[in-house]
């Protein structure tokens, strides 16, 4: 069955995938006719807004069996919202050195949160409210300090946590929930994707992830586009008009 996706105002149709949109005011190039990549052209559907207080926002995640929505922001701010994304239920700030990039739920009492350095932080859950408990330092990743994190997201069978470089690197990273590397997946076009050079990949600049029936989802600031990695391969790509610049995918 095909469904109607949203991402906070741009919509495609793909299966059992959601992806909202969150707001990001750096200058980049949003047009994605401009990439490497030919995407698939999407349009505005619906537009949800978020809480002005809600500023600078960097990931999201949401929680079925909780109705719930994690954002949280680069000024290391924190906050669960209803389905809706009118109320916000529970708020915190984040005590860490660096800037807080992604977030994923990992089940009803459990969340982990990327810093762009690639520290994850777990936070756990108590009646509505959330707290820090252990944090994994960058272990995973100790030959490239140079490295920025901008996502993070679940997948649960394998119990492991997915994230990529934001800028100029064509990878992504597969995490055990004890903070050890798991995989390291090289991005690369299938045969039937039209690329201008599969090292041109490294264009896009990962800012959300997503994980969804065996296909991760990225979304790129860079040009505003989805791309779909399926069977190891990015398959397919989604440009994004008419959204203005983003950070965040669920």
């Amino acid at each position: 069955m095909t469904m109607v996706v949203l991402l906070f105002g741009t919509a495609c149709t793909e299966p059992d995938a959601t992806l909202y949109r969150l707001f990001n005011y750096e200058r980049i190039e949003t047009d994605p006719r401009l990439g490497p990549i030919s995407v698939e052209l999407v349009d505005p559907v619906t537009v949800l807004a978020i809480p002005e207080q809600i500023g600078a926002p960097s990931g999201i995640s949401y929680q079925p069996d909780l109705d719930q929505f994690v954002i949280v922001t680069d000024d290391n701010e924190l906050f669960v919202l209803d389905d809706s994304l009118n109320d916000i239920e529970f708020g915190t700030t984040i005590e860490h050195p660096s800037e807080v990039e992604g977030v994923a739920f990992l089940d009803q009492a459990r969340l982990a949160a990327m810093s762009e350095q690639g520290d994850i932080l777990f936070f756990d859950r108590s009646g509505q409210e959330w707290a820090l408990g252990r944090t994994e330092l960058r272990s995973w990743d100790k030959a490239n300090w140079s490295h920025v994190f901008g996502s993070a997201a679940y997948e649960a069978e394998a119990r492991q946590l997915i994230t990529g470089v934001k800028v100029g690197i064509n990878e992504l990273y597969r995490i055990d929930l004890d903070g050890s590397l798991a995989e390291r997946v090289t991005l690369a076009p299938a045969d039937q994707l039209v690329v201008s050079a599969p090292a041109e990949l490294s264009q896009y600049t990962i800012v959300g992830l997503t994980e969804s029936a065996g296909a991760v989802y990225l979304l790129s600031e860079q040009y505003n586009t989805v791309l779909r990695l399926l069977d190891g391969k990015i398959d397919h790509a989604w440009g994004l008009q008419g959204v203005g610049e983003v950070s965040g995918l669920t």
